[in-house]
């Protein structure tokens, strides 16, 4: 049988109940301006993560979009992949438009999930995929690539792509940017799709398993 994790109680407990950290601004710690809008990129930096391509997306979105007010942030554990290389390959105008966060403490990842526009997600490999689950669970519309297991997952809820595919990712971007009423109404979709991933139902599918074999 195939058993899915669940989302993370702390996660979940800060979405049910608001428990907000209340001092933590995510514009000013991200140093973008208050209306502005930002893509969410989180992950560990390593090449199955695809954040080449990631780039690419952002460079296409602001050159597709003419936008002044659009940031890509990129948050995660430092991994191996060649950040610096790829950032060194892009514009100055693109490059100052970049974030760069580090590993950011599990309390404060909830705000800069509700707090972007999209999530943008092209990984080449996925076992499972759970920050594009936790991204839907805070009102999110992911945008993900159709390799290793995301799209089976994720097919019905996330926008799939080619995961070298910039240009139509870039597109997709730019409809969320532009379009706020249809976002609105994806939200629902998104946080409905989360709540079925729980480790409480996935204890009781194993329980079952266990049971029909024994």
């Amino acid at each position: 049988g195939v058993f899915y994790p669940g989302l993370r109680n702390d996660l979940k407990e800060l979405i049910n109940t608001n428990l907000e950290e209340k001092n933590f601004d995510v514009f000013k710690f991200l140093n973008i301006p208050k209306k502005s809008k930002y893509i969410l990129c989180l992950s560990t930096i390593e090449p199955r993560k695809n954040l080449k391509t990631s780039l690419k997306v952002f460079e296409e979105t602001v050159k597709r979009s003419k936008s002044n007010d659009l940031y890509l942030v990129l948050t995660g554990a430092k991994g191996w992949d060649k950040l610096d290389e790829y950032l060194n390959n892009l514009g100055p105008e693109i490059k100052k438009k970049i974030r760069i966060t580090g590993y950011v403490e599990d309390k404060y990842i909830y705000k800069l999930y509700k707090s972007s526009i999209c999530f943008l997600y092209p990984s080449f490999y996925e076992g499972f995929g759970l920050p594009p689950l936790e991204a839907m669970a805070c009102g999110v519309p992911v945008i993900t690539s159709n390799r290793g297991s995301l799209p089976e997952i994720f097919s019905d809820t996330a926008k799939i792509f080619d995961p070298y595919d910039v240009v139509e990712m870039s597109k997709m971007i730019i409809y969320w940017c532009s379009n706020s009423n249809s976002r609105l109404n994806e939200i629902t979709k998104l946080k409905e799709f989360s709540e079925r991933f729980t480790w409480k139902r996935s204890c009781k599918q194993i329980i079952e398993f266990i049971k029909k074999t024994n």
